[in-house]
């Protein structure tokens, strides 16, 4: 009898073992699915941060960009020629 009772004791352990066993699977697939979607939300959130930081240009200020390359230019030659100039003198 002592022997039915110890198996049938071993089994309840083993059958609550299963459980734990069974919960702790569950409770790891939470925290997986849960720190996905944490890395989701941050990449998206990156994403949209460096979309506002970009620098969105208008056709004005392409004219200003024109502008000051065109006085780059100038600059450019004008400098060209003086020394053109110098050296020739």
């Amino acid at each position: 009898m002592k022997i039915i009772e110890e198996n049938e004791s071993m089994k309840g352990r083993l059958r609550n073992l299963d459980t734990v066993h069974a919960e702790r699977d569950e409770l790891l697939q939470q925290l997986e699915a849960a720190k996905h979607e944490l890395f989701t939300e941050q990449k998206r959130a990156r994403a949209r941060l460096e979309e506002l930081q970009e620098v969105r240009y208008t056709p004005k200020h392409d004219k200003i960009i024109a502008f000051v390359y065109y006085r780059e230019i100038m600059s450019d030659i004008i400098m060209s020629h003086s020394k053109h100039t110098l050296a020739s003198a």
